[in-house]
């Protein structure tokens, strides 16, 4: 009866382990954007070559599967064989969780690599900062009661500064071209609008 309720402990282990793997498997075939089944493979020792390994389809393993005489002799009892298997299980999951944290911390250095050489918007409200330099309120076209003007700040990473610096006067050049049309319809409206 223990022996079963034993075996019983190791089948859901190994059962959750596998269904585990599974869902890793098919979450990374997902990301790199290749099909999942066909590259499912096992990889085994190469029972012709000592010391290399082989990959198989999983289709061709479960077809040619034979019991790892070396690595669970069938001589021992079945307590001791269990023991083995789900110790075997247990530094496999060891290992693949290092794996998986390596992965995690690569993709974290990525991501602020990406977050920092990219072009990402500042989401913060900009009147503490302006409010901490005590930059003076003449300073804001807003403060002076302009209906057609408003006071714009720009935000720039300090990497990007010089490259701001050479770009802004062409795209100033252009919105006063674009704006300069649009000044002079609306002031044609405006005086047809008064008379």
């Amino acid at each position: 009866m223990e022996l079963m309720d034993t075996f019983s402990k190791y089948d859901v282990q190994l059962d959750a382990s596998c269904k585990k793997n599974e869902k890793m498997f098919f979450e990374v075939c997902k990301e790199l954007q290749i099909a999942g089944k066909e590259n499912l493979t096992i990889e085994k020792k190469d029972p012709h070559k000592k010391g290399e390994t082989i990959q198989m389809s999983v289709a061709d393993y479960i077809k040619n599967f034979k019991w790892d005489q070396v690595r669970f002799a069938t001589d021992k009892s079945l307590k001791v064989i269990g023991a083995q298997i789900s110790g075997k299980n247990r530094t496999c999951e060891d290992r693949l969780k290092k794996l998986l944290d390596e992965q995690t911390e690569i993709k974290n250095k990525l991501q602020a690599l990406s977050k920092k050489e990219g072009n990402n918007f500042l989401t913060k409200d900009l009147g503490d900062i302006v409010y901490e330099k005590d930059i003076p309120g003449k300073l804001f076209v807003n403060t002076h009661g302009s209906e057609m003007l408003t006071t714009l700040l720009v935000v720039v990473n300090k990497k990007k500064v010089d490259q701001f610096k050479s770009q802004y006067p062409n795209l100033l050049r252009e919105y006063q071209a674009g704006d300069l049309e649009n000044w002079k319809k609306r002031t044609e409206i405006n005086i047809q609008a008064q008379n």
